[in-house]
């Protein structure tokens, strides 16, 4: 069953005098003491048990009161942020475990293959030539969504056929951030519609894909030019079946030439009618 192995979001609602003394309350006794605060933030305090950092708070310098927490402690952190209240996730990670003999080259096979197929970017890290410690990174680091495919078992020197896969998620906008700190940790597997569609190829099923990214919206001018095409394609069409479209353009800048030139006609501009007879001898030519 898929669980959270990071969770990183941001409070906008609440200020540090009240997130910090929330998790001091619900953190059973850990330890809390200053940390060093990055991206921007100023401000960091991190709670832990025997050396074992359960998450960490900043603030100051940036809006809103960022908590993370990573690993095993990201379900724990995931269900005290929600109960402290909203918060906009920045990043989200969720995981699922498998030991079966042979998955990992057949499912990295069938996903190298559907990502060289569909234009993704492929990262692949470890050895594998001896097939040793491997990763298989699906997605670009830039990317909102990327999926992570491992031989946990190296990592965690546990049985070398524990196959960890990873979806992870960095949902942009407000909006997006909102609606993803309501997700299960089995949402995070439907971040996008080519997550989805990479883990249909290997089995997987029942999965919802979602939009957490930044919303494409056409510009004015391509709006504009899908009109014109809705309302005028088949013409177009069929003026390129006999012209070719490699000759539609120019006999498409031919034709508004010729309007140029009538208008200026009628407006009695000099020399126009000059050259709308030369532009005819033209087509008779090319005739």
């Amino acid at each position: 069953m898929p669980k959270f192995d990071w969770y990183q979001g941001t409070f906008h609602e609440l200020d540090e005098a009240e997130v910090v003394p929330f998790f001091e309350r619900v953190s059973d006794l850990a330890e809390m003491k200053p940390c060093a605060a990055k991206n921007g933030f100023e401000r960091g305090v991190e709670f832990s048990r025997s050396g074992h950092v359960i998450c960490k708070i900043w603030w100051g310098g940036n809006p809103g009161v960022h908590v993370i927490g990573t690993g095993s402690d990201s379900p724990w952190v995931a269900e005290q942020m929600r109960k402290l209240g909203r918060h906009q996730i920045t990043r989200v990670d969720s995981a699922v475990d498998f030991v079966s003999p042979g998955m990992f080259d057949l499912v990295t096979g069938e996903l190298i293959a559907y990502a060289k197929e569909h234009n993704i970017v492929i990262n692949q890290q470890g050895d594998w030539a001896r097939g040793q410690a491997r990763t298989l990174y699906l997605g670009a680091p830039s990317s909102v969504v990327r999926l992570v495919i491992y031989e946990k078992g190296y990592e965690a020197g546990g049985d070398l056929n524990w196959v960890r896969f990873e979806a992870r998620a960095r949902p942009k906008g407000r909006e997006a951030r909102l609606a993803v700190s309501r997700w299960e940790p089995k949402q995070v597997f439907g971040a996008s519609a080519w997550l989805v569609d990479a883990l249909e190829s290997i089995g997987w099923a029942d999965l919802v894909p979602e939009s957490i990214g930044t919303v494409w919206k056409p510009s004015d001018a391509l709006r504009a030019r899908r009109t014109l095409l809705k309302q005028y394609g088949a013409i177009l069409k069929t003026w390129a079946e006999e012209s070719s479209w490699a000759g539609l353009g120019p006999a498409i800048a031919d034709e508004l030439e010729a309007i140029r030139l009538e208008s200026a006609i009628a407006e009695g501009k000099k020399g126009a009618s000059a050259d709308y007879s030369a532009l005819l001898e033209k087509a008779v030519d090319t005739v």
